[in-house]
């Protein structure tokens, strides 16, 4: 059997081409092959092209040292036929393209920081359910200040931080967005800086940035000020804002009455 297996071909530099060079089939090949009705004769050969992985790289490991290593095997099908009468021998080569093509992909990271500022002595914690989320690309995962993370991230940080988040394991050069949660403490107004490292956003208020995987840096940063926040539904200064709405009504109805007794005197 022609080219039986075991080579190896070594991919240019620069390039990433390779080739096994000619494969030959000699005509001793078809002896005793029969023909078909045609008088031609054919032989089938298949043949596997995987490429040689860096140690520890598998189907399910495909990562290692920053790049996505392509572990598929590619079949290519040579048939083969030789028409006695005439002598021709012709090869067809499956699929049509002569190329076989492996993809290794370059991985890159992003590191997202969230620093909070809160007055000094004011004993003021994180927000709870305080989270950042991540659009990169296709998929979607939340950066939580506590609990489990995404299989890809991994955090740093505690108490009130700051907090770090790398997201590994990303294509290059895809687009990703981060919006931190909208939400509001009673008695504080929160005010939001976003900056990203690449030039791609600028600083602002807006509490979401869009970058690029290169690796890269987006950085939050919140500061709590003393402000006039609504407060919680439910909780004590609801009770004061409904007081002072009913006085008002009271008020006005007692305003509106005296006016009435007014215009009878007249």
């Amino acid at each position: 059997m022609p080219a039986a297996g075991g080579e190896t071909a070594v991919a240019a530099e620069g390039t990433g081409e390779f080739s096994f060079g000619e494969i030959t089939y000699p005509l001793n090949l078809f002896s005793g092959v029969a023909a078909d009705a045609n008088g031609v004769k054919t032989l089938t050969y298949e043949y596997t092209v995987a490429e040689v992985l860096p140690d520890g790289v598998t189907d399910e490991n495909p990562i290692k040292d920053g790049i996505r290593y392509d572990t598929t095997e590619k079949t290519v099908t040579v048939t083969v036929t030789y028409k006695e009468a005439t002598g021709e021998m012709a090869t067809a080569v499956s699929p049509d393209e002569t190329k076989v093509l492996f993809t290794n992909e370059q991985l890159g990271s992003v590191r997202v920081t969230k620093t909070f500022v809160f007055p000094e002595g004011s004993g003021l914690a994180v927000p709870d359910g305080f989270k950042i989320t991540a659009e990169i690309g296709d998929d979607a995962i939340e950066l939580t200040t506590s609990g489990t993370q995404a299989g890809n991230v991994t955090l740093t940080g505690s108490g009130t931080g700051p907090f770090i988040w790398i997201i590994s394991d990303l294509p290059v050069g895809i687009s990703a967005t981060f919006t931190e949660k909208d939400y509001a403490a009673a008695g504080f107004i929160t005010i939001s800086t976003v900056s990203v490292n690449d030039g791609t956003s600028a600083s602002g208020t807006s509490g979401t940035a869009t970058t690029s995987v290169t690796p890269n840096t987006v950085a939050f940063r919140n500061e709590y000020r003393e402000g006039t926040a609504l407060p919680t539904t439910g909780g004590p200064g609801t009770v004061l804002y409904t007081a002072v709405g009913l006085s008002l009504l009271l008020g006005a109805g007692l305003w509106l009455v005296l006016c009435r007794r007014k215009e009878r005197q007249y």
